[in-house]
């Protein structure tokens, strides 16, 4: 079985310059180089599936046999393989946008001025309204409502210049919103594959999406979705300091990606990528099913997209991007009017300079709800100087009663000095997603 949002069969619309002409929707780990300038057209935005169904033969005690099918597509489906019977899932995404004001020359054509790092960085998470993921059993197709939020970086005296050397203040979109779409309800225009609740994948819609509900030129967005359990091979290098996400039976995550020549809500002057971002869904439980008594503990991991500029001064625009991960662990204290509780992530980016000088490789985030959803942020004090810390927002997942968990986590550290000390300001953002059981 393989999903892919390219056809390796299919010429590029533009084959003379195709770097141009697509855009970069590569779930490869590694964040270093991203396109944000162009959307491809045609084809490539689509998402491929193809299903190789297996014959095997079987032997009786008498010496008989037989030949027979191997798994037919709703076998993937049955109870025997995933828990959850639901056609719907409510969740989380996150990620690290990449902006470029079209005003700047290309960066990717050879002799002008502007080089990768001539962009500017801000946060895009879920809003208060669920992420939807809906399943058609019948169409075998997947459909994804993601309502989003805008956020600008924590400001200190080098975030600041992005607002002066941008024609769109990226800091007058803070709390903006952003509604994107994958897949769609025919699998036309929005090519999907739904194999699973936990291997599938779909392609965005190409609406026009802009922030606060604006509307851009046509052919402006282009993107993809796919589930962690889609990969035949989990990733040995992405957890290689924390645990694995843990096995669940009625959630799931993944990793999505998008692009947008036409990112501002104003000029339409800005363009904008986000390459690696996560997310997590599952079955949400009924206000009936959260216990109001007693308490109950789970663990799990966390992965996160990252972006830090360490030890600079002046106006140097080097930021570093990569993935990384953390250990989570869950108390829940259940109580007739609602509940509280506690998530603890331990060995977070134990390898970042900026996170262990802020004493900040673990952190507590005190938790509340009174329904299947809560919210929280850390009181963790940070050592040399940092300010900032950790937020989340989750939701508790399960079949009649609670057995899961999962949600977003944002966290940003930064300091704020003289612009020319060297490390005076200094950054570090993680966006990312957790689940536990």
């Amino acid at each position: 079985m393989m999903i892919t949002n390219h056809d390796p069969y299919k010429t590029p619309a533009n084959a003379e310059y195709p770097i141009q002409n697509q855009a970069t929707k590569d779930m490869s780990k590694s964040t270093n180089s991203i396109n944000v300038g162009r959307v491809g057209f045609g084809d490539e935005e689509n998402t491929y599936q193809m299903l190789i169904s297996q014959n095997y033969v079987t032997v009786g005690a008498d010496g008989t046999s037989s030949t027979q099918q191997y798994k037919s597509l709703s076998d993937f489906r049955h109870t025997n393989f995933y828990a959850s019977t639901a056609t719907s899932y409510s969740g989380f995404f996150s990620g690290i946008l990449t902006h470029r004001p079209h005003y700047q020359t290309d960066p990717f054509v050879a002799g002008t001025c502007c080089s990768m790092n001539d962009v500017y960085l801000s946060s895009l998470r879920s809003s208060s309204t669920l992420s939807t993921f809906t399943f058609d059993t019948t169409n075998d197709d997947v459909q994804v409502v993601a309502p989003l939020i805008f956020h600008s970086f924590p400001q200190n005296n080098y975030t600041s210049v992005w607002e002066d050397e941008s024609e769109e203040l990226l800091s007058s979109f803070n709390n903006d919103t952003l509604t994107l779409k994958f897949g769609d309800a025919d699998n036309d225009e929005a090519k999907s594959a739904y194999i699973s609740s936990e291997v599938f994948a779909a392609a965005i819609l190409n609406d026009n999406a802009q922030l606060n509900g604006n509307s851009a030129s046509d052919n402006s967005l282009a993107g993809v979705l796919v589930s962690y359990n889609t990969l035949d091979n989990e990733d040995s290098e992405l957890f290689e300091t924390s645990n694995s996400m843990p096995n669940t039976d009625y959630s799931t995550w993944g990793f999505w990606a998008f692009t947008s020549i036409d990112f501002s809500d104003e000029d339409d002057d800005m363009s904008a990528a986000l390459h690696l971002g996560t997310w997590v869904a599952g079955e949400l439980v009924s206000q009936s099913e959260i216990p109001t008594s007693g308490s109950a503990s789970m663990s799990g991991a966390a992965a996160f997209s990252v972006a830090y500029r360490y030890d600079r001064n002046n106006y140097d625009h080097t930021h570093h991007r990569y993935t990384t991960t953390a250990d989570v662990a869950a108390t829940f204290n259940w109580g007739s009017s609602g509940y509280s509780g506690s998530l603890n992530f331990t060995n977070f980016d134990v390898k970042n300079p900026i996170v262990t000088n802020a004493g900040f490789t673990s952190f507590t985030v005190a938790i509340t709800g009174t329904d299947n959803t809560y919210s929280g942020n850390s009181t963790d004090s940070l050592d040399n100087s940092w300010l900032g810390g950790a937020s989340v927002a989750g939701a508790l997942y399960g079949g009649s009663t609670v057995q899961e968990s999962g949600g977003r986590v944002n966290v940003n550290l930064y300091k704020s000095g003289d612009i020319g000390t060297q490390g005076a300001n200094d950054y570090y953002v993680a966006e990312g997603i957790y689940l536990i059981d």
